[in-house]
């Protein structure tokens, strides 16, 4: 027991000439300086960007006390298809600074992106410990919304199915970017919230851009619910009772029905370049289509895009099929 005590003693000891020489002046111990600071000063928030946007990324960072940067890497992400691009990487002019300040501009087109994608902008900053400090902005393309092909009946077709609708408005919150509505009357038309009515234009009229019918003289067309008289002679009554008619311009267009399976970002320099501004393309029909017809739209609300003619009627109880690609 005496020499428990005695060697308990001893470790005592040792410890307290350890701690004594330790803060008189013994080898310091060296303390974690911590992560450089970074911060991201644009965009100031997550984006949603049109394809031909450029991002702007600036950003500062200062090492911690007793250390100094050594490199900075600027990536592009889509974290849609998980593709990686550096943007920027600078690990020889930036050696042993204090502090950075930088901006990196950039833009999505290099991607070819498509609606909905989404882009994570990475900053990572290193110091010479090996410390890090990384930041991410987030951004979103939105602004190209693409139908698919859909189908139209024309004013007789009496097919139960997707040929009851005639008329179509473009929406970027519904399926495919697009509602689709029936005509007529339905059977209780005092009741516009049961289900058959809810999908007739007559009680969705704001919401309808364009209408399709079948003319003996102009064959396929495509209308705007503005117009009145024997423009439209097949729809005359029913567009009487609708309290919204909205406008809607078109334009013939020599555009290949090709861009269609081309990228967005060729898809929205072709709508970019349409000009609406001029009487003479403030059409408010579009006649005697015929298939891969490319066709300019503008809506009363400003959206903007091309319609493709995939399928055109054979007479007034046949079909029509559309592709619209559309940007707001």
């Amino acid at each position: 027991m005496k020499n428990l005590f005695k060697s308990i003693a001893a470790l005592a000891l040792v410890a307290t000439i350890f701690t004594s020489c330790s803060k008189d002046g013994g080898d310091p111990q060296t303390s974690d300086p911590g992560a450089p600071s970074l911060t991201v000063t644009a965009p100031t928030a997550d984006l949603n960007l049109r394809f031909k946007d450029v991002v702007t990324i600036s950003f500062t960072s200062s090492p911690a006390s007793g250390a100094k940067l050594k490199s900075v890497l600027l990536t592009r992400t889509n974290l849609t298809s998980n593709i990686m691009v550096k943007l920027y990487g600078d690990s020889s002019t930036i050696a042993d600074s204090a502090s950075i300040t930088k901006s990196v501009s950039d833009s999505v087109l290099s991607t070819n992106g498509n609606v909905n994608d989404k882009f994570a902008y990475t900053v990572i900053i290193t110091d010479d410990k090996g410390k890090t400090a990384t930041k991410t902005i987030n951004v979103t393309v939105k602004d190209l919304y693409a139908t698919g092909q859909f189908t139209l009946g024309a004013q007789s077709n009496s097919n139960k199915g997707i040929q009851e609708f005639k008329f179509f408005g473009l929406d970027e919150n519904a399926p495919n970017s697009i509602n689709l509505f029936k005509a007529g009357i339905p059977i209780l038309p005092d009741m516009p919230t049961t289900a058959d009515s809810a999908l007739r234009a007559r009680y969705n009229s704001s919401k309808i851009d364009m209408g399709v019918y079948y003319g003996t003289a102009n064959l396929t067309t495509i209308f705007s619910p503005s117009l009145t008289g024997t423009d439209v002679a097949p729809w005359s009554t029913e567009l009487g009772v609708w309290a919204t008619r909205n406008k809607t311009y078109f334009i013939r267009t020599n555009i290949q029905a090709s861009v269609f399976s081309g990228t967005n970002f060729t898809v929205e320099q072709e709508i970019d370049k349409l000009d609406f501004t001029i009487p003479a393309n403030q059409n408010e029909l579009a006649k005697s289509l015929i298939k891969d017809n490319v066709i300019g739209f503008k809506t009363a609300s400003g959206a903007k895009g091309l319609i493709l003619v995939a399928t055109t009627a054979n007479g007034a109880t046949s079909f029509v099929v559309l592709d619209i690609k559309w940007k707001k």
